[in-house]
């Protein structure tokens, strides 16, 4: 199970607002499976909120989606999280969540020589 909650709190030594993910290794595999469509395809768009190994907290709601020029990592929007990227960005942030599938470790999801819109901090945790 992988818990993700929208936060104010500093973690893994970072000020809010984060984004953070935490897990065990291996539930980030499924996360790939289950993301992998969109760094291969435009147009596709994927309520996290519906993918039981997840648990959204706080009743945010999660949508990740890829488009063409795709340029939000974490948008939030009163209660609604939205990640859309191109995807070839996508591509870079599956090989992310690979990182951290191996063993217990954390990454930041973070893109500087990008022009992204980034409303927080986005933190992958294998560390439970």
């Amino acid at each position: 199970m992988i818990t993700i909650e929208y936060t104010g709190e500093t973690i893994e030594s970072e000020p809010g607002p984060n984004f953070y993910w935490r897990g065990v290794p291996g539930d980030y595999l499924k996360v790939i499976c289950d993301l992998h469509i969109l760094g291969k395809v435009y147009g596709e768009k994927l309520i996290l909120n519906d993918l039981p190994y997840l648990k959204i907290k706080d009743g945010y709601l999660v949508q990740a989606s890829s488009s063409k020029n795709g340029n939000r990592l974490v948008y939030v929007n009163d209660r609604k999280i939205e990640i859309d990227l191109d995807c070839t960005i996508w591509q870079q942030v599956l090989a992310m969540f690979l990182s951290v599938s191996f063993y217990q470790s954390h990454n930041y999801v973070e893109f500087d020589e990008k022009t992204l819109v980034e409303h927080c901090n986005f933190i992958i945790s294998s560390e439970s």
